[in-house]
């Protein structure tokens, strides 16, 4: 008689389990931010070059980039959001 009980209880928690909702997805839409400036190419060596952003540019790209990551459940740590420091003016 026990071990019908054990099954009994059992069987409901793994109902209850089936019936309990994730985490859905997310209605977050990544939104390109509209550069102040075009980007710039240079040729750093041959064949390999680097693509320079405006400093604001950058952030805000950055700064979507991470939201968005946050909003597909990713953590504080996976998405690198933590608080950081002001930049320094020069």
């Amino acid at each position: 008689m026990r071990g019908k009980q054990v099954r009994c209880v059992l069987l409901a928690l793994l109902a209850l389990c089936g019936c309990v909702k994730g985490q859905g997805p997310s209605g977050y839409q990544v939104r390109i931010p509209e550069l102040q400036a075009q980007p710039t190419d240079y040729q750093m060596y041959e064949g390999v070059w680097a693509r320079c952003y405006l400093r604001d540019d950058a952030i805000a790209i950055v700064t979507e980039l991470k939201a968005a990551c946050l909003a597909a459940g990713g953590t504080i740590e996976t998405c690198q959001a933590g608080l950081v420091p002001p930049p320094v003016q020069p």
